[in-house]
């Protein structure tokens, strides 16, 4: 699958790195890598072992006035806790219970790591699933 990606992707960028994101030595190899006026985290905080190691090793890499995007499936979704008390606990190939997932972030944990870890957070949105719309009317999603 993975090989399928860069392939894809390869004819767009001047590198890729495929390798485990929480052991690239991003110091040793910042000249290779340069700085980015941007970086785009999406959805993969769940899926590291230490993602505060992680975000203070981006910020060596993101120029004096750029910026970190970052997405997370957020465990306060509430298709979450209404399959668990219907005793659904079972992981799936994607999505918040996806089954390469280390761990549950809510909007609060995220802003948490972030400033523990340096950055500064300008704006936060959220995208609320869909199928919830009719019981999120109202309410405040941000932490």
């Amino acid at each position: 699958m993975v090989q399928k990606v860069v392939a894809i992707a390869t004819p767009a960028y001047a590198r890729i790195v495929v390798e485990i994101f929480e052991v690239i030595d991003f110091l040793e190899s910042k000249s290779e890598l340069q700085t980015f006026d941007t970086i785009i985290r999406a959805d993969l905080l769940e899926q590291l072992v230490n993602p505060w190691l992680v975000r203070q090793r981006l910020r060596a890499l993101v120029t004096g006035d750029g910026a970190l995007f970052v997405g997370m499936a957020n465990v306060r979704n509430l298709n979450v806790p209404a399959n668990l008390a219907k005793g659904k606990g079972t992981y799936e190939g994607a999505r918040i219970q996806d089954i390469i997932h280390l761990r549950f972030i809510t909007g609060s944990t995220l802003v948490q790591m972030l400033k523990a870890t340096g950055w500064s957070i300008d704006e936060i949105r959220v995208g609320p699933d869909p199928s919830l719309n009719q019981a999120l009317e109202g309410a405040s999603l941000l932490p």
